[in-house]
């Protein structure tokens, strides 16, 4: 989700002058949204609306560089991102040094380029620009 992505990169620039001890852990916000009931922002128009407003004033806000999907219904509820959760959660546990890194070029290719995030060939050149091709 993009808001997942603006926290992520706020707790990422401000772990050092706020003294964060940041553990990131890779998991399905859509499995959360499920558990607790809530709606996706492809299923209600209103949230949608706002969410398409909303992202354009904080991706300006805090300078992270952030382009509405062009199919935003497809890339959220019938790809998902679980391929890219596990290369994450493997990347975790192999190489934990790497997990950050990983994570922003994942999130750089959906939000920035809108790059399908579940191609295999894809994956490779998040890790290849995160400088792990291991993970």
């Amino acid at each position: 989700a993009p808001y997942a992505w603006f926290g992520f990169e706020s707790l990422c620039r401000y772990q050092k002058p706020w003294d964060l001890d940041l553990q990131l852990k890779p998991m399905n916000i859509w499995k959360v949204m499920q558990e607790s009931g809530n709606t996706g922002p492809w299923r209600n128009p209103s949230k949608f609306s706002y969410m398409n407003r909303d992202t354009k004033m904080v991706s300006e806000m805090l300078n992270v560089p952030y382009k509405p999907l062009a199919n935003f219904v497809e890339a959220a509820s019938v790809r998902g991102s679980f391929p890219t959760l596990k290369t994450l959660a493997a990347c975790q546990i192999l190489y934990p040094d790497h997990l950050e890194e990983l994570s922003r070029q994942s999130w750089l290719g959906l939000y920035s380029k809108d790059i399908d995030i579940t191609d295999e060939a894809n994956i490779r050149q998040f890790a290849q620009a995160a400088q792990n091709t291991r993970c």
